[in-house]
């Protein structure tokens, strides 16, 4: 039992961080093709704005809310 859940712990880590270089590779991606300065180039969400908003789905952006770091 204690197995299955570290393995199911581990799966799950495994996910968060490469979802997490998910949505660093849109921030990058958007953050490079801006001509003035952004938070996104430090890699700072700005959850009041529009465009980066738009950048996500409606689910990408619920998690992105829902996550305390």
């Amino acid at each position: 039992m204690e197995n299955e859940i570290t393995k199911k712990e581990s799966n799950e880590n495994t996910r968060n961080f490469i979802e997490q270089f998910e949505v660093e590779d849109i921030i990058y991606k958007y953050g490079s093709t801006l001509k003035h300065e952004n938070l996104v180039h430090s890699f700072v969400l700005d959850t009041d704005d529009k465009k980066i908003r738009n950048l996500f789905s409606e689910n990408e952006w619920n998690e992105i809310l829902k996550k305390k770091f």
